[in-house]
């Protein structure tokens, strides 16, 4: 099942630009020009009906709040409980921009988004203009615990996005916006399934250093540690705080990894790749703004950790990057540190999977007797059955019960059926996948024993006879 997500349009600017306002006041360091509605569409930033949002910029010079586009009541509604889930790699804020250099010198241009109020610190730096880029938030988990979207509007009921840029012009440009939407990767009868790549138990091989990168370590501070007992500690020196490549992340070793990107890449929306890192300032060290981190190839979401040394999650929806193999990734940082090192920790390199849907299986040999509901399906013995049960024939279907096969027969009984209707499904569960250890980068972990007492010595290195 790869093509099951579902796309909830927001806005697409069909209508009208009056949700559309300046952030600046009119006094102020206003440098929008106009915004209106466009059928101009030669760079195909159309990506959704007849129009998209045009705003004329008459400079994009320095870092600023320019405008707002203030949402509907229902879509607050949605997006305040999408928050609530906290469900990493599910739900994505999509909108698609394009900046127009035809008659202007800009190189580059930049795009953080404020999110109801709250600075998620991801932006988009992209080159050249005249190119439709699709920005994609990852927001489940993407927002502090119990933050509540900010509100505006004559009832102060309806959130919001504000837009922020920079460039290197200080001639005019429009920018265009549209088909803001938001993409929920999980189908209704779907599990997700997490499986970690990397948390640095054994060794931080895949990692290596650059530029300002000291002492790629193993880290045992619980504090700094997401999965597992070990996470990857590294220092930045007290150099400049500018962009700098500082590591490189190679995944070309994970086949889970290999075998998602032989999936096109338009059909794997359910799949993230994620990671967590987390910044810790040495004694003496400023934190100024904070630090920011981004990746390449096909760099595109930069996210910031703004100075309270907490846990960022790093998601990147496989549907919006090209790759076909397992890239090497450049870590860049930026920051506002001075006065001495900062560290930072990485941990938990996973894939998530939002769109597993096991396989079903026929149930045969419906009882109703008593105060209990049975039946019965052709089974394996060893293997693991998930029972799910739904009032609904479409689901949701919940989890209720697993069962180990012991025959080629299994029955289970529903001990407390649900009144009137009850739909039920059985899947066959995956078995997890096989441990593997080929010791090439150490024993780190592990201890070795001679349980017979036979005399027998283990020890790392090179078979010998003797």
């Amino acid at each position: 099942l790869t093509n099951a997500e579902t796309i909830t349009l927001l806005e697409s600017f069909e209508d009208t630009v009056d949700v559309v306002s300046h952030l600046q006041p009119a006094d102020g360091n206003r440098r929008i020009d106009e915004f209106s509605l466009s059928e101009d569409n030669d760079f195909g930033q159309i990506t959704d009906g007849q129009k998209a949002l045009k705003v004329a910029f008459s400079s994009m010079s320095g870092w600023q709040r320019d405008f707002q586009v203030q949402l509907s009541l229902d879509v607050t509604t949605l997006l305040q409980s999408v928050i609530e889930t906290e469900e990493t790699g599910r739900y994505y804020l999509l909108y698609d921009i394009l900046w127009d250099n035809t008659d202007n010198d800009a190189g580059w241009a930049c795009n953080p988004l404020e999110i109801g109020g709250w600075m998620y610190g991801d932006q988009i730096e992209w080159s050249g203009g005249g190119q439709v880029v699709t920005m994609a938030y990852e927001i489940g988990a993407g927002t502090p615990d119990g933050f509540r979207l900010g509100l505006v509007g004559d009832d102060t009921d309806r959130t919001f996005l504000n837009f922020i840029f920079n460039s290197n012009t200080g001639q005019p440009m429009n920018v265009y916006v549209d088909n803001i939407r938001l993409m929920d990767t999980k189908p209704g009868n779907a599990e997700t399934i997490v499986s970690v790549l990397e948390s640095f138990e054994a060794s931080t091989s895949v990692l290596a250093g650059q530029g300002r990168t000291e002492n790629i370590v193993q880290n045992e501070v619980q504090a700094f540690i997401t999965h597992g007992a070990k996470s990857a500690k590294y220092t930045l020196n007290d150099a400049d705080g500018g962009w700098a490549q500082d590591l490189t992340l190679d995944l070309s070793g994970y086949s889970l990894l290999a075998e998602v990107l032989e999936i096109p890449q338009a059909d794997r929306a359910r799949y993230t790749l994620a990671w967590d890192w987390l910044v810790q300032l040495d004694d003496g060290t400023g934190g100024g703004w904070g630090v920011a981190q981004t990746w390449s190839p096909d760099n595109q979401l930069t996210q910031s950790w703004a100075g309270d040394g907490g846990l960022r999650t790093r998601a990147i929806n496989l549907s919006t990057v090209p790759w076909d193999a397992p890239p090497v990734l450049t870590i860049f940082q930026h920051g506002g540190w001075s006065g001495g090192n900062i560290q930072l920790y990485m941990d938990n390199i996973r894939i998530i999977d939002t769109g597993f849907v096991p396989s079903l299986i026929e149930l045969t040999s419906p009882s109703l007797g008593g105060t209990s509901f049975s039946f019965s399906w052709v089974s394996s013995p060893g293997k693991l059955y998930q029972v799910h049960r739904s009032n609904a024939v479409n689901g949701p279907f919940d989890s209720i019960a697993e069962v180990t096969a012991d025959g080629d027969l299994t029955t289970f009984a529903d001990p407390a059926p649900v009144a009137n209707n009850a739909f039920y499904q059985v899947a066959n569960v995956p078995p997890a996948p096989i441990f593997e250890e080929d010791f090439e980068t150490g024993a780190a972990g592990w201890t070795t024993q001679d349980l017979g007492e036979s005399g027998t010595l283990w020890e790392l290195g090179k078979p010998t006879n003797g």
